[in-house]
């Protein structure tokens, strides 16, 4: 990844002492001050802490404390840097990450028992220069152990099939495209120290973009699985706001099929091969012939293209090629390329979502067979 890419502000280490509570019997509520964070816990209900790191001006989740790479929670041997996207939505469109190695987080939490969570991912998009930071396995550690560690797996849009039942949120902007990490941890001094960092890549560069820490107690994680709950749907409709889902581009129309196609379960018919098809496309007028005709010159490759549309659930479609026999001659069937159109959910710079666009033609495997009936070459 470019570094230019990046808000570049070196992380500032501050040196001013922490104002630190006295514990005993007789406290009955406990504040603690750090780079302006301000907990209160009541000694029967441990502190919540919901931190949004980013930039000084990127968007701050409701609910959530803004954290930028100078606070003083946050160190590192290297640089730490801070950055904000425009995607998926305030809580994952920023973060922080260290240039180079890892990075720690220390928080003031009184002794107890607690659940942490944190969400980690950067929605930046581009060449793998600039998206190697996210092929790494990353690591968490808690106060010197090792509680979560899961390689990273990134995608392009391009990696899915069009599926209309999909949660396309959980496909770009959920859990399949950020990672969450929840564990239980046990504060026995003053603090909570967190280290985050990769285990793999190039030096372990930009090896971990941290967007949220949220810590609950323990004795209270019904509460916190709530409240993140609350925090996905937010999510999700801010997402919606960023991508509206639009219809398929091509309208529903009515079409009756005939006995013969009722009969095979399926209907076939041939469309020219510039003219797009999409899922839910019928036969136009005038479609249904009784087959192609193609004319190419010698050494030219001529495109024909047919569509299947299944009216049952058919879990096993097999094409059997045979040789082109007509008039002219004979092409034989082993200089045919079948080819399966792929259709692809397509988000265009504009920001409207396409459910569905014809995308890349994928070669199968196919049976060679004489032909039933010859097509006519041209």
């Amino acid at each position: 990844m470019d570094v230019e890419s990046y808000t570049l502000l070196q992380s500032l280490v501050t040196s001013t002492p922490t104002v630190r509570p006295s514990y005993g019997p007789t406290v009955a509520r406990l504040t603690f001050l750090l780079a302006g964070l301000v907990l209160t816990a009541l000694s029967a209900d441990l502190p919540v802490l919901k931190l949004d790191f980013g930039t000084t001006h990127s968007p701050v989740m409701p609910g959530f404390t803004r954290v930028t790479e100078t606070d003083p929670m946050l160190s590192a041997p290297e640089r730490l840097v801070s950055f904000a996207r425009t995607t998926p939505d305030e809580l994952a469109g920023d973060g922080v990450v260290a240039v180079r190695g890892g990075f720690k987080l220390t928080l003031p939490l009184p002794p107890g028992a607690y659940r942490v969570w944190v969400l980690s991912g950067d929605s930046v998009q581009g060449s793998y220069n600039e998206i190697k930071h996210l092929f790494q396995t990353v690591r968490i550690r808690a106060e010197g152990k090792r509680v979560f560690e899961q390689a990273r797996d990134y995608w392009y849009a391009e990696a899915f099939d069009y599926d209309p039942t999909a949660d396309v949120w959980e496909r770009y902007a959920g859990t399949n495209r950020f990672l969450e990490a929840s564990f239980p941890v046990t504060v026995k001094g003053r603090t909570l120290d967190l280290a985050f960092d990769g285990l793999t890549g190039p030096r372990f560069d930009y090896a971990f973009p941290l967007n949220a820490v949220v810590v609950f107690p323990e004795a209270r994680a019904a509460a916190m699985q709530a409240d993140l709950a609350t925090v996905r749907l937010e999510r999700r409709r801010q997402w919606a706001e960023l991508f509206p889902q639009l219809p398929l581009p091509e309208p529903d129309r009515p079409w009756q099929p005939d006995a013969t196609d009722t009969a095979h379960g399926y209907a076939v018919w041939w469309r020219d091969y510039l003219a797009k098809v999409y899922p839910n496309t019928v036969p136009g007028p005038g479609e249904r012939l009784e087959g192609p005709v193609a004319f190419a010159t010698p050494g030219e490759t001529e495109s024909i293209s047919f569509c299947l549309r299944p009216l049952v659930n058919l879990e096993r479609v097999t094409l059997e090629l045979g040789d082109l026999v007509g008039p002219a001659g004979r092409i034989d069937r082993t200089r045919i390329l079948p080819y399966r159109v792929r259709y692809n959910e397509n988000v265009l710079r504009s920001g409207a979502w396409y459910a569905a666009e014809p995308w890349a033609l994928i070669p199968g495997p196919t049976r060679i067979c004489r032909p039933k009936s010859p097509a006519r070459p041209g």
